[in-house]
């Protein structure tokens, strides 16, 4: 079972590598494939514990001082096997909470872009809506620069809430 566990935990470091990369597509199903694995190794490891605790403990007369010996060295085999097991299910579900952790602070930056963006849109939508309205007596609307000035104040104001939110580290 030695070089099935190596193999594992081999496979273990890279999803763990692969969590932190940006592309960490396929990682929950690996994660499930690999813990599918250990807990079908552990359904066929835990009856032999038990077999082989029997021996070591001599229910069996028949078997001699060596037999006893070498059944409690597999016993202690097994008994690793199966903490081996348990520690890797244990990393399996710590790979899952952090790529789910990851992925829920990607997520948090893109709504947060698509905040700001919505943001600025707004608020130079209503402007534009305000100044498209069909009123007679709109300030700067007989103006010469008029049309010039309220671009540049939309301008202006895109260009602060930019900053401002540049600033608060949102964007």
């Amino acid at each position: 079972y030695f070089p099935a566990m190596d193999a594992i935990g081999d496979r273990i470091e890279d999803l763990e590598a692969l969590v932190f990369s940006n592309d960490g597509t396929g990682t929950v199903e690996q994660v499930f494939r690999l813990k599918r694995v250990l807990l079908e190794m552990r359904r066929l490891i835990a009856p032999t514990r038990e077999v082989f605790n029997a021996f070591t403990r001599r229910e069996f007369p028949l078997l001699g001082g060596t037999s006893v010996t070498y059944f409690q060295d597999v016993y202690d085999h097994v008994i690793r096997v199966t903490d081996t097991i348990d520690g890797y299910r244990d990393i399996l579900s710590t790979i899952i909470d952090v790529h789910l952790t990851v992925v829920s602070n990607d997520l948090n930056q893109s709504v947060r872009t698509l905040t700001v963006a919505s943001i600025i849109l707004m608020t130079l939508a209503l402007i534009a809506g305000l100044y498209g309205m069909n009123f007679r007596y709109i300030p700067g609307l007989d103006w010469r620069f008029g049309y010039v000035g309220a671009l540049a104040g939309m301008a202006i104001i895109a260009v602060a809430l930019g900053w401002t939110f540049r600033r608060l580290r949102w964007w």
